[in-house]
């Protein structure tokens, strides 16, 4: 269980990850002496990278904090922000909030525990005077409404504390329990957002009588790590190629799961690469063409190594995604036992340009007029749409500081919009979701999938999201967009088989017919 941060503690400055994960947190203008030195840190940021460097497979659940500054109940509810530079986070109770909204998507089928809530220091000076002012009430309240909104579920929230140990103790303080008996009584229960499946029911059969059995002492053991895991660290794959091109590549990688990548043998472990062309497609490289680097030394798991790599452009100039992976010769790609790989995108193949002289003019002979043929009506064919690679960038775009859009479940959604950003083709979704959310205020892009000019496709909002992308109709449908502007002409056919092919596997996964685009 990931330990919560402390919030509004702002003491924690730090610069860029060297591994490249995530930025520096730090925010000048604070005091130049310790523990500040000039820096505060935006501790939102920190607890979303400290997931991030944990990672998702190393996570069973998180713990939040949350308190008010004193025990008015309505501080449970207030909107109240910080002063800068956090301007935008919530300086009462709703700083779970700013928490839950950090959590990255993958992590986001965990279960939240609230570890401490209380309401601080009271104006007057008590730690929680023995008052049944309705706080305690309000609190599970609160965490009762965000659950039952179907957000990530909050499965507990912890008061602060019953012993006395502390001048926060609510032992002896009978007016607060009885606002907590009273807050019990609602009987609020977090959701099971996934159903289980029905289970067939057994026969009733005759029980043998339970033994008394000794308690077990031995702690829980640790799940072992994957076997094929990778965890790049830097690279200087370029983005821009020739085609037909070979380039050298440095990579330094780690080996994150528990077999040693062996250098010889019959197996070795080597990293290789995949192009994808702009209809998700794999590229075809020649065997003699489609290097595989060896390794200089076999890598135990945790193990570093240092790579230099060669790369082989396609052939044919368009825009790529790259994907570096390594291979367990004769026995897997790593990709398919569930590594990520490193998928570098968009990658430019630009044609190669070829220098020719012209040849000296000759002198030509006075063409004999021919008779035209009539040209015959062909029927034009109907393009199949291939396979598209939805790349899912949500964690990657901009989003509102303070706000979210609300969720649903998904057997709430009936129907697919489809829309053209009536923006110039190159607009990247990265920019589109950056004026959303700076100059419409909104709390990130507006929509669930955008598709460019090139024919990639991005989900930009998880489907639960109600983006705002139809107004009203956004309670119960998901937005597409076509990047580019198609008011005075239609979208070229790379982008129309991508959307096709967006559209069938939302169709699939929300059991919609084309009847409801």
């Amino acid at each position: 269980v990931v330990g919560a941060i402390g919030p509004w503690n702002a003491e924690t400055a730090y610069e860029a990850d060297p591994q490249g994960k995530y930025p520096a947190n730090q925010i000048p203008g604070a005091p130049g002496n310790y523990p500040y030195n000039g820096f505060f840190g935006n501790f939102i940021k920190y607890m979303h990278d400290m997931l991030v460097a944990i990672g998702r497979e190393n996570c069973d659940a998180i713990a939040i904090h949350a308190y008010s500054h004193g025990y008015n109940p309505n501080l449970i509810f207030s909107d109240e922000k910080m002063g800068p530079p956090f301007q935008n986070y919530y300086y009462h109770f709703r700083t779970y909030l700013n928490q839950m909204w950090a959590i990255p998507t993958d992590f986001q089928d965990l279960p939240v525990y609230l570890t401490e809530a209380n309401g601080d220091v009271d104006p007057t000076g008590a730690r929680w005077p023995d008052t049944n002012s309705g706080w305690v009430k309000n609190a599970y309240k609160e965490i009762n409404d965000w659950n039952q909104a179907n957000n990530q579920q909050i499965r507990c929230a912890i008061l602060y504390r019953w012993s006395r140990d502390d001048a926060w103790h609510i032992d002896g303080k009978g007016l607060v329990q009885q606002d907590l008996r009273e807050a019990v009584a609602k009987n609020y229960t977090w959701r099971q957002v996934v159903a289980p499946q029905p289970q067939p029911q057994p026969q009733p059969q005759p029980q043998p009588q339970p033994q008394a059995q000794p308690a077990s002492s031995q702690p829980i053991p640790r799940p072992p790590e994957p076997g094929y895991r990778t965890r790049y660290l830097s690279h200087n794959t370029p983005t821009t190629v020739t085609a037909g091109q070979s380039v050298p590549v440095s990579l330094t990688i780690r080996n994150a799961g528990n077999y040693t990548w062996v250098k010889d043998g019959d197996k070795p472990f080597r990293l290789g690469f995949q192009w994808i062309n702009a209809q998700g497609q794999p590229v075809t490289i020649p065997p003699q063409l489609d290097f595989r680097t060896s390794l200089p030394r076999d890598i135990p798991p945790d193990g570093l190594v240092v790579l230099q790599a060669k790369l082989r452009s396609p052939d044919t100039a368009g825009v790529y995604q790259l994907r570096w992976d390594m291979v367990h010769e004769m026995v897997t790609w790593f990709i398919t036992q569930g590594d990520a790989g490193l998928l570098v995108s968009p990658v430019t193949v630009s044609p190669v340009v070829v220098e020719t002289k012209p040849e000296p003019a000759q002198p030509q002979p006075t063409p004999v007029p021919q008779p035209q043929p009539q040209p015959q009506p062909q029927p034009t064919p109907t393009p199949t749409p291939a396979s598209v690679q939805i790349q899912n960038v949500i964690e990657q775009l901009p989003q509102h500081t303070s706000k979210r859009y609300a969720r649903r479940e998904t057997t709430a959604i009936k129907r697919i919009f489809i829309h053209h950003t009536a923006t110039p083709a190159n607009i990247t979704v990265t920019r589109i979701a950056q004026f959303l959310v700076e100059n419409r205020d909104l709390p990130g892009i507006s929509y669930h999938f955008c598709v460019t000019d090139q024919g990639l496709a991005y989900q930009t909002q998880p489907l639960v999201a109600m983006a705002a992308h139809a107004g009203q109709d956004s309670r119960d449908s998901v937005g597409v967009a076509l990047i580019g502007n198609f008011t005075d002409a239609s979208p070229p056919e790379a982008q129309l088989n991508a959307t096709a092919v967006v559209l069938a596997q939302l169709l699939g996964k929300l059991g919609l017919t084309t009847a409801d685009i």
